[in-house]
């Protein structure tokens, strides 16, 4: 089992993993790119957080500075409730 599927699976993983670092990193440069976008700017800021979850309801909200770590992102009534560092 590889780290990155430990880590999705809720087991213990190695946090220096170099899958599981690229995770981490694509989520630091996602949350730094979409934290410049302004909330003026929908379209862009629509882009943004599509590519940083993979998928969102619509009408959706993401306010400025969101920051999430490498723990999963829970979802209740359609609310994103993350996880900030």
């Amino acid at each position: 089992m590889t780290e990155l599927e430990k880590l999705d699976a809720g087991l213990e993983y190695d946090f220096w993993d170099e899958g599981v670092n690229s995770r981490k990193l694509h989520a630091i440069k996602g949350c730094a790119k979409l934290n410049r976008i302004p909330v003026t700017e929908d379209t862009a800021r629509e882009a943004a957080v599509r590519q940083l979850f993979g998928s969102v309801w619509s009408n959706f909200t993401v306010l400025p500075a969101f920051n999430c770590d490498n723990r999963k992102i829970f979802m209740w009534e359609k609310i994103f409730l993350p996880i900030i560092m």
